[in-house]
């Protein structure tokens, strides 16, 4: 029986990657707050916050885990280079869906009985296909599906309704207040280049 005794060559950078991914999938919320800048990070404490007034902290957990796990791993793709010509356009894309986003939640906030639930659901749903987009091919299919269960979440009407419809009063909409002006911090400080 013979046997083989050249050395198998691993590609150093592929290992160190999914090590990285998998890392990036155990860093809990507290953890990715070291990495990240305080616009980011009172930003991502505002949405906790805004999902635990909705719903309950279960939830707002499950949620910002899944989104700074996603953010996590496109960070890492775009810093390994990992991304060819056509999906770095995939990102500026998103970048740009992105911004919409948030200009459109802010002038709903700000704007009294201009919340369109079809608009607002069809913005979260589009960020979801371009994000599923990006990442196809460099992560598993557990990681898209995390971006499923974070935009179907946002994507309901009633969800978003109920922070952003004219007549919402309570803590929901005072949440939805402090993400705007956050919101509006990251986009006047150009922060979304950092994404």
């Amino acid at each position: 029986m013979a046997t083989d005794s050249t050395p198998k060559k691993v590609k150093k950078a592929s290992v160190f990657l999914k090590l990285k991914k998998n890392l990036a999938g155990k860093i809990s919320s507290k953890g990715a707050k070291l990495f990240i800048d305080d616009e980011w990070s009172e930003t991502l404490d505002n949405i906790h916050a805004l999902i635990e007034a909705q719903s309950d902290t279960k939830t707002a957990d499950k949620i910002m885990k899944n989104v700074i796990k996603i953010s996590i791993k496109i960070g890492l793709e775009v810093d390994e280079k990992r991304f060819n010509s056509q999906e770095l356009e995939i990102l500026v894309n998103l970048r740009k869906k992105l911004k919409t986003l948030m200009l459109t939640l802010i002038s709903f906030y700000e704007v009294p009985y201009s919340y369109d639930p079809e608009l607002c659901s069809q913005l979260f749903q589009d960020m979801n296909k371009v994000i599923k987009n990006l990442l196809e091919g460099h992560v598993k299919e557990k990681s898209l599906q995390r971006c499923d269960y974070v935009f179907k979440y946002f994507s309901d009407p009633k969800v978003m309704g109920s922070s952003l419809e004219g007549d919402s009063k309570g803590p929901v909409k005072t949440q939805m207040g402090a993400l705007c002006s956050s919101l509006r911090v990251i986009i006047q400080n150009n922060k979304l280049v950092e994404i």
